[in-house]
């Protein structure tokens, strides 16, 4: 059942078109999904967590270089907790990610009007979606933990380099996520593009206007 949920959601990752284009029952495409991602999210906590034990030291002396190195630039000190054990929550975080992204979409389109909708098959469709952003979190992750900034100090661009990598493996990974979530949603709701690509993009909308609001009336 593992194995063949993980081929799954790695066929839909990457042939999103011809998955959907198939109508599936709700509690198979939500079986699939929790099997799926369940068993990518743990193997990739445990990952996480041993191989970030195994380097804590280096992974504290890259710390305190990068701290050192923006305190003598005046810059505001980039902090990362070095302890392994933050990824014990890193599954958490994913499924409180899926169920709040999910809830604004499905939202959304309850405001559309689109009588097709059913929160479990959004639930399902939005964890598929996020597959490639939950690989490509796993992956730097993993590179944090093997190669820390232990250079820092003596050679600043590293941060830059590798903070610009990282920006752009995450754009390209926010793209295929756009790109699975629009076409799930014009071949399981019956969504046009127009509408589909709304329906994706809300959960950012919520996101610009929060930001907007606390940016503009936090402070007062």
């Amino acid at each position: 059942m593992l194995t063949d949920s993980l081929k799954t959601i790695l066929f839909a990752t990457l042939r999103p078109a011809r998955f959907f284009e198939n109508e599936r029952p709700v509690d198979q495409l939500l079986t699939w999904t929790v099997y799926g991602l369940g068993a990518l999210l743990i193997g990739g906590t445990v990952i996480l967590f041993a191989t970030a034990l195994i380097h804590m030291q280096e992974i504290m002396r890259a710390q305190e270089a990068i701290t050192a190195y923006y305190t003598q630039t005046g810059q505001i000190p980039l902090y990362e907790d070095p302890s392994p054990w933050k990824f014990l929550g890193f599954p958490v975080l994913w499924v409180i990610l899926f169920a709040i992204t999910a809830g604004l979409r499905h939202g959304a389109m309850a405001v559309f009007g689109d009588e097709s909708r059913n929160f479990l098959t959004m639930l399902a469709i939005t964890g598929l979606a996020y597959t490639p952003l939950v690989l490509i979190a796993i992956f730097h992750g993993l590179v944090n933990n093997l190669f820390p900034f232990a250079s820092a100090v003596e050679n600043s661009l590293e941060i830059f380099y590798r903070s610009v990598a990282i920006m752009l493996v995450t754009l390209m990974g926010m793209i295929l996520e756009a790109r699975i979530a629009v076409r799930a949603f014009q071949e399981v709701f019956g969504q046009n593009k127009g509408r589909a690509v709304l329906t994706w993009f809300t959960p950012w909308l919520c996101m610009i206007v929060l930001y907007a609001f606390f940016r503009f009336f936090g402070g007062n």
